[in-house]
């Protein structure tokens, strides 16, 4: 058989099934060109695609799945050490926040955003502030470091 593309002749198995004028490998550079010319379209797509209610969910069973299981729940201990060695200026005001919601220093107080309170995070906007929290929801949490992340996206 001859690719449409290449113009090399090939055995069959070369070929998708679906797809019997190009050879996989045409077809898989072609793929490769299309994201990268639309690189802002599926960025944009994934980010949505990912809180479909039925990923959220599904996200949650496995997370209850790993939390069941010993072994998995040693892997995900470890990975949180090596996080915490990576990130020394994050993991060192998580521990100073947390001390001082301990203390009494600091007072959680409802989501700035929604006014939820139940589920409350302090996050952090500079991290060499621990100290200095805005307190969110889950949800709102997660939206901030969504926009966070877009505005370095923007910023690049």
């Amino acid at each position: 058989m001859r690719c449409k593309d290449c113009e090399q002749v090939k055995i069959p198995d070369a070929f998708y099934a679906s797809n019997k004028s190009r050879c996989k490998e045409c077809v898989k550079a072609r793929v490769r060109r299309n994201r990268a010319d639309k690189i802002d379209y599926y960025r944009a797509y994934d980010r949505a695609r990912a809180w479909l209610p039925e990923r959220v969910l599904a996200r949650q069973k496995y997370a209850k799945r790993r939390q069941a299981d010993p072994e998995l729940r040693a892997v995900d201990r470890q990975r949180a050490e090596d996080w915490s060695k990576r990130h020394p200026l994050k993991r060192r005001a998580h521990v100073i926040t947390g001390n001082a919601i301990r203390d009494g220093r600091l007072v959680q107080e409802p989501c700035e955003r929604c006014g939820a309170e139940e589920n409350i995070d302090a996050h952090h906007e500079d991290y060499t502030k621990p100290l200095d929290v805005t307190w969110l929801c889950r949800t709102c949490h997660g939206i901030r470091h969504r926009e966070i992340n877009e505005e370095r996206r923007s910023a690049a």
